[in-house]
């Protein structure tokens, strides 16, 4: 039997949540002792470039729906994710939907835990912290929520806040990004703004905003506004007068697309 008919007779398991810190045959061997321990004797093992993930193949349904009873047992020291491995059609659609209700953010500071972030996004399900090659953080992370909804929510409420001293930047995935769909609106942030600020007040003076909003937490101003702007010369070509704004403090601009 050629390996095309073995693999179409298989059962295919996921494994999440691998130490991506052990090598390729360490996390091999720990993967078919996990199992084996358990009475279930797997044909393969197959591991994701990163090593966070996997695939395992059974030679039945009853050995595969048996394994799926230890998700979230502890495996090479972390609690693995198990799930039917789905065809590339299936994937294509669960990511679809995955990334309609997950954010990138960027621009934060690169000590950030997740922990931290964990308080600034408290609805956040799962958070990711990529890591660059020399171990420390790169100043971006992917938030995923439980809906759509509240991940748009999120983001029209976090977008610009001070993290640390830091204006976050923050986006959908896939093909919501603004910056995949090419969109020609931008978002002028002004931080350290007055309280006492208002979105008619500041129409005033940025004219061709197209919208602006003044982000608020439980009713009061958040102390920063965004201006939804067609183009960044419309900011330049005004004279901006801070003090007929009553503003305080230091003004910065960020554009992003």
């Amino acid at each position: 039997m050629d390996s095309k008919t073995v693999k179409l007779n298989c059962f295919s398991l996921f494994l999440g949540n691998l130490n991506s810190n052990k090598d390729f045959d360490e996390s091999k061997s720990a993967i078919t002792k996990f199992f084996s321990k358990e009475g279930l004797e797997i044909q393969d093992v197959r591991l994701g470039g990163s090593k966070k993930f996997g695939y395992v193949d059974f030679a039945s349904e009853e050995e595969l729906q048996k394994a799926l009873g230890l998700n979230g047992k502890k495996l090479m020291g972390l609690p693995v994710k198990l799930d039917k491995a789905r065809s590339k059609e299936n994937s294509l659609e669960n990511k679809k939907e995955r990334d309609s209700r997950t954010l990138f953010v960027k621009n934060l500071p690169y000590s950030i835990t997740q922990e931290e972030l964990q308080e600034v996004f408290d609805q956040a399900t799962d958070i990711r912290i990529p890591m660059g090659s020399n171990g420390s953080s790169r100043g971006i992370a992917y938030l995923e929520f439980k809906s759509e909804a509240i991940a748009e929510k999120t983001m029209e409420e976090a977008q610009g806040s001070d993290v640390q001293g830091r204006s976050i930047i923050v986006d959908f995935t896939g093909e919501k990004s603004r910056q995949a769909a090419g969109s020609t609106s931008k978002v002028l942030v002004v931080n350290n703004l007055s309280f006492s600020a208002t979105e008619e007040a500041l129409q005033s003076v940025f004219e061709k905003a197209v919208s602006i909003r003044i982000p608020q937490n439980n009713g009061r101003p958040k102390g920063y506004v965004r201006c939804f702007i067609n183009a960044i010369r419309d900011v330049f070509m005004q004279w901006w007068q801070p003090k007929s704004l009553n503003l305080t403090g230091f003004v910065s601009f960020l554009f992003f697309f």
